[in-house]
């Protein structure tokens, strides 16, 4: 009941000065707090006994016009829910309708007050009553929180790309910390390495030894560079040689050339940095231009072709000769000898003397 009209009011509009003690009935209001009554003797006379305003009674003997009026406060009380950012948060309170009230804070769930609002500042969460006290009137309670919420930080590296050169590729240059509050501080140390042909996060580690603290930040999306190894090319790369082969006369050995592909001083390794593929598969005999494929591997791209053939080897044939008189029949002589011919050939290699001679003259002893 009261300015709303809820209910009837129950308390008395007239008293009888010798009779029992009255006492008034505490109104109620919604969104209101009713902290007691204000007293005033509209005719100068004054009650048997003070007047207490939160539980008022009109004692036995009390005599005059006395008017009574209800008095209503609000105790606000404001918290704070956000993210980090450095700066302290302090609870705060207020008491509308009223004054002369003194408020207090408690962030142990009541066993101690203080009248210094409580504030946070780092990540966490403190739960505040609060209490406004007047001497005589109803205490006013209110409850509110302070929560601070993780900020949130990422880190940048930019990335870097070359050729396959056998050092690491690194790249610290620009990066960064993002979203650290209140200019705070941490030690950022890119560690991203790409040595091989190959790509890779140009990655970090934070060390927390400033004055940024871990536990009020949670970590975000990052944004990493990526670090690039491209393969470098035996054709025309920097410092690159293949060597050449020479031609080769045929002695019946086999002569399958290996090439010895350098990056500078350092000699590749065949099945690692490069392949060979040959044209044919007889290195022994004569059979014409031989052609060799180099082509790069892993860290190494591009081909390479060179050129060449097992040559015929050079063979001479001596004949002995003869001489007589002429009788009218053919001379011939069967000796001769062959120089050049490779041991493993010698006997599949016969010499037949051809020459022949019946009338007086000279010719060569052919084969």
């Amino acid at each position: 009941w009261g300015e709303a009209n809820v209910n009837q009011n129950p308390n008395p509009t007239e008293y009888v000065f010798n009779k029992n003690d009255i006492t008034l009935v505490a109104p109620k209001r919604e969104g209101q707090v009713f902290i007691g009554w204000d007293f005033t003797s509209k005719d100068g006379k004054v009650e048997a006994n003070d007047h207490n305003p939160a539980n008022t009674v009109i004692n036995k003997g009390s005599h005059g016009n006395l008017e009574f009026t209800a008095c209503w406060a609000t105790l606000t009380a404001t918290g704070y829910n956000g993210k980090y950012n450095g700066q302290p948060h302090t609870a705060s309170a207020s008491v509308d309708g009223a004054e002369g009230f003194t408020i207090s804070y408690s962030t142990d769930g009541g066993k101690n007050w203080s009248t210094t609002a409580p504030s946070i500042t780092d990540v966490g969460t403190v739960d505040v009553k609060v209490k406004a006290e007047k001497a005589g009137y109803n205490t006013l309670t209110a409850e509110t929180t302070l929560k601070v919420s993780p900020a949130t930080y990422t880190v940048t590296t930019l990335g870097a790309e070359k050729t396959y050169d056998g050092a690491p590729l690194t790249n610290a240059e620009g990066a960064k910390v993002n979203g650290l509050e209140n200019g705070e501080e941490v030690t950022l140390k890119v560690t991203g390495s790409q040595t091989e042909v190959g790509s890779s996060d140009n990655t970090y580690t934070i060390a927390w030894d400033k004055t940024a603290q871990e536990s009020n930040y949670t970590h975000g999306k990052d944004s990493l560079g990526k670090l690039t190894v491209t393969e470098k090319s035996i054709e025309d790369g920097e410092n690159m040689s293949v060597s050449t082969p020479s031609d080769i006369e045929y002695d019946g050995k086999e002569h399958k050339w290996e090439p010895e592909v350098k990056d500078g001083d350092k000699v590749l390794a065949k099945g690692t940095d490069y392949a060979v593929s040959y044209s044919k598969t007889d290195f022994t005999n004569v059979t014409g231009v031989i052609t060799v494929t180099i082509t790069g591997t892993g860290n190494y791209k591009g081909t390479v072709t060179k050129t060449y053939q097992i040559t015929p080897a050079t063979y001479t044939v001596t004949t002995l000769g003869a001489t007589r008189e002429y009788n009218g029949s053919p001379l011939t002589e069967a000796g001769n000898s062959i120089q050049g011919i490779v041991e493993k050939d010698q006997e599949e290699v016969k010499v037949t003397n051809t020459g022949t001679i019946t009338n007086v003259g000279e010719v060569d002893n052919t084969y």
